[in-house]
């Protein structure tokens, strides 16, 4: 609420100041005289500010149910594909309903500056994450870090390469070893299930499953042969590239988003199929299969997706009761699977490819995902 306060403090000036603002006699925003209800904004003992709590209450109620709604944005995959996501809908219609009470203008898109129009889909998204700046709105493709800032504005990134060999957003390196897991038994609300001994939920917990701990510093040797547990549910979750890391949601004008999978005997992605290999841009795409040596010599597989939803996670199944690893491969566990879930040490995120057109043609792909960007800047 202290950030709130300053924001409404800092950031909601009218461009006039009467001299009964000024004295605070009367109210910053509406000119109403001031009562015992009103709100100290707290600048200065030199310039004794204050707002009638109507005023005060609209524009508190416009950052917060922009904020819940942001929160959500961030977190919902459909909302970021935008696909059909009624609670990101309604936690959209409720911040539209403060905008004239809080005297708000007609939002403008943050990044080309045009009106965005009541029905047109839209993305809540902060200039900064120290959130020392009022919330924003966009399209939702990607955002500049700084406004009129069109040098970042590019989905790509920067490959990393090791001995010669780009080296995958998602891979491993020998410095990330996996340590010892300091494994238990979790009691809560629904049940028994596993945990760790010094449990951190909001470290150690996602998507309601614990995640194998493991350290993200990348350093040594790149191990082709792992993933990275993090950056992988990363991936996953926020749709970035697996290869260069960049944002994969909103870099094509059809929306839809590119999939590759190794596909020996040229066996096609197919509807429905589950998978734990994030996405990617058409540029990496082509750069994968001319340089990694599975994909090159035994075939692949890609596909522009509309809709991939979570399905569950792939990890390492526990006993009940001692605690003992079932088998040595690792396992693929439904969301829906309520007892199975519950014993899995999770290490990827499982999503459903739905939608699916399959690609042959790369290049074509990846000259006008180029194109794009060219223009974009």
């Amino acid at each position: 609420m202290a950030r709130l306060h300053r924001l409404i403090s800092v950031h909601e000036f009218p461009q006039s100041l009467p001299r009964a603002i000024l004295t605070g006699e009367a109210c910053l925003w509406c000119l109403a005289p001031i009562n015992g209800t009103a709100v100290d904004l707290g600048l200065s003992d030199d310039l004794p500010l204050a707002g009638c709590e109507p005023c005060y209450s609209a524009r508190l109620a416009w950052y917060v149910s922009w904020y819940d709604w942001h929160e959500h944005y961030q977190r919902c995959v459909p909302c970021q594909q935008r696909r059909t996501c009624y609670v990101g809908h309604g936690r959209r219609i409720l911040h539209e309903q403060t905008t004239g009470p809080a005297d708000k203008p007609q939002p403008t898109c943050f990044t080309c500056q045009d009106p965005l129009l009541r029905a047109e889909i839209r993305a809540a998204a902060l200039a900064q994450p120290d959130h020392r700046r009022p919330p924003l709105q966009l399209r939702p493709r990607w955002m500049p870090d700084r406004k009129g800032d069109r040098s970042v504005s590019s989905p790509l990134r920067p490959i990393t390469y090791w001995n010669g060999m780009p080296v995958p957003f998602i891979t491993a390196w020998t410095k990330e070893a996996v340590p010892p897991q300091p494994l238990a038994v979790i009691h809560g609300r629904g049940g028994s299930g596993l945990g760790f001994r010094d449990e951190e939920a909001h470290i150690d917990r996602h998507y309601g499953v614990p995640w194998v701990r493991m350290p993200a510093v990348r350093g040594g040797r790149s191990d082709f042969a792992a993933v990275h547990a993090l950056r992988q549910r990363q991936a996953m979750s926020r749709l970035l590239c697996q290869i260069c890391g960049g944002p994969t949601v909103g870099t094509r004008p059809d929306e839809r988003t590119l999939f590759l999978t190794g596909a020996a005997g040229g066996r096609p992605i197919t509807p429905g199929e589950q998978t734990t290999a994030p996405p990617v841009h058409a540029v990496c795409a082509r750069l994968a299969v001319q340089k990694c040596p599975p994909l090159r010599d035994h075939g692949w597989a890609a596909a522009l997706v509309g809709y991939a939803p979570t399905w569950g996670v792939a990890g390492q199944i526990h006993h009940p009761r001692t605690l003992e690893a079932l088998g040595g491969d690792v396992s693929q566990v439904p969301f829906t699977d309520e007892r199975g879930i519950r014993w899995v040490l999770a290490t990827r995120l499982v999503i459903t490819l739905e939608e699916v057109t399959p690609v042959t043609d790369l290049d074509v792909l990846a000259e006008r995902e180029l194109e794009l960007v060219r223009v974009s800047r």
